[in-house]
């Protein structure tokens, strides 16, 4: 009885130093990741908080959801959709606890990396960047999707595949809310992605 809990003792140690050293490694690689990740950031796309929209802006996104014209488009910078992103993220964090401290966007044609930092209120030391790899092919359509969902430069997605199913997914159904009930006074029919802007075409109801 003695060996048996012995050998079982020692069975638990092993698998408790295993454990102990898988999360050291995440851990280690996760602040290389950030590491060389920060040094890497393009300022000119980083939007950091406090941000407030500016006039410009406010007037081109009201000049494209008043115009007349039946067909008609707004072109924005990747510092521009930063922006959105950013003021759209801050408001569905509201009271839950999160801090979204920045928003980046890595621009290149048909492919976007959005990527956010995350930083919990009464925490400043814990934060985590995540990050979507946003893609659209040449179709004429405003469907978006995501390829890749990120967490420190570790895949979640290629942990948990459903997650990347079901975002797709959430995304096609916004789409198809937001032209069946004209929140936005037009009906969105193509998005492109391209190296230093993003182009929204719509067209009247």
């Amino acid at each position: 009885m003695r060996k048996f809990v012995k050998i079982f003792g020692i069975v638990i140690l092993c698998l408790l130093l295993l454990f102990l050293s898988f999360l050291l490694f995440l851990v280690l690689k996760s602040r290389l990741w950030e590491k060389e990740f920060v040094a890497g950031l393009n300022t000119e796309y980083l939007v950091s908080d406090g941000i407030v929209l500016d006039d410009i802006l406010n007037g081109e996104i009201e000049s494209y959801i008043l115009s007349e014209e039946d067909t008609d488009s707004i072109t924005l910078s990747p510092t521009q959709v930063a922006q959105l992103v950013y003021g759209t993220l801050t408001d569905v964090a509201g009271d839950s606890g999160l801090n979204i401290t920045n928003v980046y966007i890595v621009p290149a044609i048909a492919d976007w990396k959005v990527c956010s930092r995350l930083e919990l209120k009464d925490m400043w030391e814990a934060h985590i960047w995540v990050c979507v790899d946003v893609s659209k092919d040449n179709m004429q359509t405003a469907q978006l999707y995501l390829k890749d969902i990120q967490c420190q430069g570790f895949s979640v997605s290629k942990i948990y595949p459903k997650l990347l199913i079901l975002a797709n997914q959430g995304i096609a159904d916004a789409l198809v809310t937001a032209n069946e009930n004209g929140f936005v006074g037009r009906i969105f029919e193509n998005v492109e992605l391209m190296e230093e802007y993003l182009v929204i075409k719509g067209g009247l109801y």
